[in-house]
């Protein structure tokens, strides 16, 4: 679910994109509580450490913690902490200065510049460096950038920025381990939002398994038949180590392999979460069909990943997955992603934050 960063149609447009307020939070105790939490802190121009287990959604917290903020008409800026290289990081999130002519430069805003007025996402903040912890430290404090290229000139951040962060790991320990700063973690801290693991949250399944299959139903145009019984009943049973993107693949994953040789109930008549074993011949999928297709998927949003945290450049981007540049346009080209999801520098075009790097 991408939000647009597109100024005033920001908080209609990302609103639009949310899944329900009922799916989003479902039935459960534990989801009401988070619920109250983030129209508390929604409110605060304080920052929000929002922590839980991989595929629990929070995303889609601190896109909806934005759009209920009065910096709602600001953008939403995310930053996915571990796929931009350690050497690049401090220019892309402060930006840099170029220079043009001697004695003359250039501003290369980052994505602090972006954000301005708005909110800056540091997905998997407990993976950023210990010496950029420092970095983003000095900025939450004086809201100031030092950039890059520029020593000794500051820029103050006018109309401000919220920052958002998340992680899946426990920062606490990563604290005691000597890996996150004490000082960046408090300072991070100011309002924490836990999110339960889907196992917690067993009576909020039926609720999410339903807007799934109608979500994909409607995409591929297949049909979207209710959930049998017996489906539902394994569906709750099952611990979801994935949460609720392992549960959200696997609907998705039967509509698009599944439903046409076997109804929902013969696809769920098996361990969940594992694949559906049987020959072609007794008109299943084959575990390899199966496989395949979740490689891709996976693959093809790593990709997508990549290119966002590097703004579309396929060669900063090549550098970052560790592949040469013509696998990644192979890669791209076989994933289906579309052209206008990459950039191209023209030459004589601006530079970007990573840019003003030496190699």
């Amino acid at each position: 679910m991408q939000v647009s960063h597109t100024g005033t149609q920001i908080a209609g447009e990302a609103l639009a994109l949310l899944p329900p307020d009922d799916v989003i939070f479902g039935r459960s105790a534990a989801m009401r509580s988070v619920r109250d939490r983030i129209e508390r802190v929604s409110q605060a121009n304080i920052p929000v450490l929002i922590q839980g287990e991989s595929g629990t959604g929070k995303e889609i917290v601190a896109k909806l913690i934005h759009v209920l903020s009065p910096r709602r008409e600001g953008r939403f800026v995310k930053v996915l902490c571990p796929a931009v290289p350690a050497s690049v990081f401090e220019s892309a999130l402060l930006g840099c200065e170029m220079e043009l002519f001697e004695g003359t430069t250039n501003p290369n805003p980052g994505r602090t510049d972006a954000a301005e007025g708005g909110t800056l996402f540091l997905d998997e903040i407990a993976d950023l460096h210990p010496e950029l912890q420092a970095k983003l430290l000095h900025l939450l404090h004086d809201g100031r950038v030092l950039r890059i290229g520029a020593p000794g000139v500051t820029q103050e951040m006018s109309g401000g920025m919220r920052v958002l962060c998340a992680t899946h790991r426990s920062v606490k320990r990563e604290m005691e381990r000597g890996q996150f700063r004490p000082d960046l973690f408090y300072r991070l801290n100011a309002m924490s939002i836990h999110l339960p693991p889907l196992r917690e949250r067993r009576e909020d399944i039926p609720v999410l398994a339903e807007y799934f299959l109608q979500h994909y139903a409607a995409k591929y145009d297949r049909p979207a038949r209710p959930l049998p019984a017996q489906c539902l009943h394994r569906l709750q049973e099952y611990d979801w180590p994935g949460n609720i993107r392992e549960l959200e693949n696997l609907i998705n994953g039967f509509l698009v392999l599944g439903c046409e040789t076997a109804t929902l109930s013969e696809w769920m008549d098996r361990p969940p979460g594992e694949p559906l074993v049987a020959n072609s011949a007794d008109g299943f999928v084959p575990l390899r069909k199966i496989a395949q297709h979740a490689a891709r998927e996976a693959e093809r949003k790593i990709i997508l990943q990549v290119l966002e945290a590097n703004e579309g450049n396929r060669k900063k981007a090549a550098r970052a997955l560790n592949l040469s540049y013509r696998a990644l346009l192979y890669k791209i080209k076989g994933a289906g992603i579309p052209a206008k999801r990459v950039v191209v520098p023209r030459r004589g075009a601006t530079l970007s934050p990573a840019d003003c790097q030496s190699s």
